[in-house]
């Protein structure tokens, strides 16, 4: 269904996130059908948000962004469909509760434990093999245990059934929850472990190299524990949530030019949020302090690093150069927002305008991005109109392109500013179209400048873009 504001805000439950065909009961791969959604191949999970690209979205679990939510570098998401209450999609023009995104905002609410039932269930796919198993936690009907494991099966099939070189590709994630209800406050805590694996083995006959062995292995592995406070004190809604991510990551390249890759993230969040109705107005106010360390040893291609789409830039491999690079950094991300949520002509339109204060150490910026959006209930029957504005902006972190081994420590945060117009009209039975206009402006976009002189950063914010469309 859409979110009261418009077409702009998409909720589904996770029933049907697991029934959508082509989605791999995947939420990523659901959103995919969504107009304005679409993802680079069908073997790539990560989204591009009306002109964004992947790495433009913040993927939010239980209120705490998730950096890196796929396995293998975008191919199926870490996120079990069996553990989902619902989801929330955001495809532009969110309001000042969100930032450090340039494109589009997903939010994934993990469900508890039957509170009543011991049950559990398993299922087959195509690629994966399932498993939940849930229940109370005592007899007062205030807590409750989840515990849900998901593991592919394709190197199973393909182990002992191959002669030659063989991909051998296999991920699994582990999901629990535990919820209890102390008074008037909600209590759930959360731990995810994820890791994927691949080793490839593939024969090299190329006329212009002599004959060998060539492949790469992959090892990667994710740890998130959360815990999340709500509670309702009268009229005031107070939500928190810290989380605790750990994630390592080797790539390794065999042949003629051997290459290796290896990188160790570990991530502190905390956000918290208020919300409190008066009259006509509902204030929302609330923080966010993410503080992330990050290591890597790089022995790579120069190529991987300038030319990262290497599926639409082929180059030959012994066109290149070595590049060794290890650094050691930290990045700590600082927001706050406050916004007003207003209904006026007797409730039929709906304005909500707040401000959002973020900054980040590893540029060393400070600033305000201003958001609006406005909904208005039309007195033809069904229909509504909706529009929206905002300043946005996406801050480099950790990325390659700011080591400052090979790259530029001095970049700033990326922008995007956001203009949005549509038209809803709901029927009777349910049935709902919906029309949007877009029109995005990107600028200060990190990009890579060929024409560098020796010596001077081969990275800067010098990109400009514009993406604009119309979604029916």
């Amino acid at each position: 269904s859409f979110g009261s504001s418009g077409a702009m805000t998409i909720m589904m439950p996770a029933g049907e996130a697991q029934r959508m065909p082509g989605g791999f009961g995947d939420p990523t791969r659901v959103l995919t059908a969504l107009p304005g959604v679409s993802n680079d191949s069908d073997f790539d999970g990560m989204l591009f948000v009306q002109g964004g690209d992947g790495g433009q979205n913040r993927i939010l679990v239980d209120q705490v962004s998730v950096s890196d939510a796929y396995h293998f570098g975008g191919v199926v998401s870490v996120l079990n469909t069996d553990v989902i209450d619902r989801l929330e999609f955001l495809s532009g023009g969110y309001t000042a509760e969100y930032g450090d995104a340039l494109a589009g905002v997903l939010k994934i609410r993990r469900r508890i434990g039957n509170l009543s039932n011991v049950r559990g269930s398993a299922g087959v796919s195509l690629l994966t093999a399932n498993g939940t198993f849930e229940g109370p936690l005592g007899d007062d009907g205030r807590s409750s245990f989840l515990f849900a494991a998901r593991r592919s099966y394709v190197d199973q099939v393909l182990k002992g059934r191959t002669t030659g070189p063989a991909a051998l590709p296999s991920y699994w994630d582990i999901d629990a929850r535990i919820y209890r209800r102390v008074g008037a406050n909600d209590l759930r805590f959360g731990f995810l472990r994820s890791g994927d694996f691949l080793s490839a083995r593939l024969g090299d006959t190329f006329s212009f190299a002599p004959s060998e062995s060539s492949g790469l292995e992959w090892n990667r592995n994710l740890t998130l524990a959360s815990l999340n406070w709500e509670r309702a004190a009268g009229s005031w809604a107070l939500t928190q949530a810290v989380a605790y991510a750990w994630r390592a990551q080797a790539v390794e390249l065999f042949g003629g030019l051997p290459q290796h890759a290896a990188q160790d993230v570990r991530t502190f969040d905390w956000r918290g949020d208020a919300r409190h109705p008066a009259r006509k107005v509902t204030w929302v106010t609330g923080a966010q302090l993410t503080h992330s360390h990050t290591g890597y040893g790089l022995d790579i291609n120069r190529l991987s690093i300038l030319e990262p789409d290497r599926r639409s830039n082929p180059r030959s491999p012994l066109d290149t150069a070595r590049v060794v690079s290890a650094y050691v950094g930290r990045n700590v991300y600082v927001a706050g927002y406050g916004q007003a949520e207003l209904g006026l002509l007797d409730s039929t339109l709906a304005v909500i305008v707040g401000v959002r204060v973020e900054g980040a150490s590893r540029s060393g910026q400070v600033e305000p991005t201003p958001r609006l959006r406005l909904s208005w209930r039309t007195p033809l029957e069904g229909l509504a109109l909706h529009a929206a504005a905002g300043e946005y902006l996406q801050f480099p972190g950790d990325r390659l392109e700011a080591d400052p081994t090979i790259g530029n420590p001095a970049l700033m945060a990326e922008r995007a500013r956001h203009l949005l117009l549509g038209a809803t009209r709901t029927f009777r039975r349910g049935e709902r179209l919906s029309l949007e206009g877009y029109h995005k402006r990107l600028r200060d976009l990190i990009v890579y400048d060929a024409t560098a002189p020796a010596g001077a950063p081969p990275y800067g914010n010098t990109g400009t873009g514009t993406a604009r469309g119309i979604e029916f």
